[in-house]
């Protein structure tokens, strides 16, 4: 029984230290990519500390910065295949990483950060 509850108060520190919440109010950063065909291109928007980021550019293109909750991105050309990824890092050693191809048909990407890693969906 001493063993069960030394294994419950660790396990609840890991918890509370290493799966911490990340999300827009968090001190870690992300890094969006969108990579393809070199000069394919795509619009869209990143939300940065409840703040819209206008985003039209070309392939490759990556985005880092702090505060980031929403994010989508359209293709220029919906024939057209890309790759995104997304990349959170936090000095407390919270880390996340998830990537999504865009394949051809598919009109993009859109997401948002969350407490633990990010939620993706294509765009039909």
């Amino acid at each position: 029984m001493k063993h069960l509850h030394h294994f419950c108060i660790g396990l609840s520190l890991l918890v509370a230290t290493g799966c911490a919440g990340i999300g827009p109010s968090s001190s870690g950063v992300t890094t969006l990519t969108l990579s393809g065909s070199s000069g394919s291109a795509f619009t869209g928007y990143v939300m940065r500390d409840g703040q819209r980021v206008d985003v039209s550019a070309i392939t490759p293109w990556t985005f880092t910065g702090s505060g980031v909750g929403k994010f989508e991105f359209k293709k220029s050309q919906p024939e057209a295949s890309m790759q995104f990824e997304a990349l959170y890092d936090e000095p407390s050693g919270a880390h996340a990483n998830q990537a999504m191809a865009i394949p051809s048909g598919t009109a993009g990407v859109r997401g948002r950060a969350s407490h633990h890693g990010f939620a993706m969906e294509l765009l039909p």
